[in-house]
C-alpha cells in the first residue's frame, strides 16, 4: 500500500516523487464557440465537399468535435468515410475540406472552438476517439444542461471545456505538436492577431519583437514556415470567413480584417478560396436545426 501526503502542486508517493510547478503546464488558450444539441432528420446533415449544389467546407479556422447518440450519420475525407457512432467522439481540425452525410434521424451533439494555430502544429485531418466513461458523462451533462433552457453559462462552459480537453488529449502524443516558439515571434503573434484591421508592416511587427526588419523577417519565416505578410493574409481571411458566419455586411468584414476596400477583400478571398466572400457565406449557413428533447 501507498502511503500519500499531498502539498501544494505535489503529490508524493513512497519511493517516488512527482512534482510540477506554474513553469510545467502548459496553457492550451480553448476558445468555446458555439456547444448544442439537435434532432437531425434523414439527410439534413448533408453537405457535400465537392459537389456544385452541395456545401463546401472551405478553410473554416476552427476545430468541430462531433458525437451522435444514434448510428446512421458519416463524414467522409480523402475517400474514406468514416461512421458517427456512440461509442466514438469525432474531431475534425481545423482547415479540413469534408463532405457528411445522414441516412436517417439522428440526435446530433456538437462543440466548435479555436486554438490559436501559431500554437499548435496540426495537420488537417478527421480523428476518430473512443468515447470513455469520463466522456460520456460529460456528453450526457452537456446535454443536460442544455435541454434545461437556460443553462448555467459558467457551468456549461466548464463541463464543455473539460470534454473537449479530455477528447483532445487523445490526439496529444501524435497528432498535435507543440512547437516551442521564440518569444519575440510570440510577442509579435499576439500583437498581430489583436489588430488585424491595422497596417501591419514588417517594420512595425518587428519594432514589437525588438529586433531589425529583415532580421525579424527570417526569424518568423523560420519558425513559421511563412513570411511575416502571407501569415497576416492568413490571419486576416480566418478572420473575415468567421464574420462571414455573422450577420455583417462585406464591407464590415473588409474594414474589420484590414483590406483597404471590399473590392480588394473580395478579390484576394476569391484568389485564395476559389470563390467570393458572398457565395462563402451563403455556402455555409448552417442547417435547420432544432433541439432534441431526448437526452442520451
Amino acid at each position: 500500500m501507498y502511503n500519500l501526503a499531498v502539498e501544494p502542486s505535489r503529490i508524493r508517493i513512497k519511493g517516488q516523487e512527482h512534482a510540477m510547478d506554474s513553469t510545467s503546464f502548459e496553457d492550451p488558450r480553448l476558445r468555446l464557440m458555439i456547444c448544442r444539441y439537435v434532432r437531425l432528420e434523414p439527410g439534413e446533415w448533408t453537405y457535400s465537399s465537392g459537389s456544385s449544389t452541395g456545401h463546401r467546407f472551405i478553410s473554416l479556422p476552427y476545430w468541430r468535435l462531433y458525437w451522435n447518440a444514434q448510428p446512421g450519420a458519416r463524414i467522409h475525407h480523402h475517400n474514406r468515410a468514416l461512421e458517427l457512432k456512440p461509442s466514438n467522439v469525432v474531431l475534425v481540425s481545423p482547415h479540413t475540406i469534408f463532405s457528411t452525410s445522414n441516412s436517417r434521424a439522428i440526435d446530433h451533439f456538437y462543440v466548435h472552438f479555436q486554438l490559436p494555430s501559431f500554437y499548435y502544429n496540426v495537420p488537417t485531418q478527421v480523428t476518430a476517439c473512443a468515447v470513455t466513461r469520463t466522456l460520456l458523462d460529460l456528453i450526457r451533462q452537456s446535454i443536460r444542461l442544455l435541454n434545461g433552457g437556460a443553462p448555467s453559462p459558467w457551468r456549461l462552459s466548464l463541463i464543455v471545456r473539460a470534454l473537449v480537453e479530455l477528447a483532445l488529449s487523445t490526439l496529444m502524443d501524435g497528432t498535435i505538436r507543440m512547437p516551442r516558439l521564440d518569444p519575440r515571434v510570440l510577442t509579435a503573434l499576439s500583437f498581430l492577431d489583436e489588430n488585424l484591421e491595422t497596417d501591419l508592416s514588417n517594420a512595425l511587427l518587428a519594432e514589437r519583437a525588438g529586433m531589425s526588419a529583415d532580421g525579424f523577417n527570417r526569424l518568423f519565416k523560420a519558425q513559421m514556415g511563412r513570411s511575416l505578410q502571407a501569415y497576416a493574409r492568413l490571419k486576416r481571411l480566418e478572420k473575415a470567413c468567421m464574420m462571414l458566419l455573422s450577420d455583417s455586411s462585406i464591407k464590415e468584414i473588409a474594414e474589420a480584417t484590414g483590406f483597404c476596400d471590399r473590392y480588394h477583400f473580395s478579390r484576394v478571398f476569391r484568389r485564395v478560396h476559389g470563390i467570393g466572400p458572398a457565395e462563402f457565406r451563403r455556402t455555409h449557413q448552417p442547417p435547420f436545426i432544432r433541439r432534441s428533447k431526448t437526452p442520451p
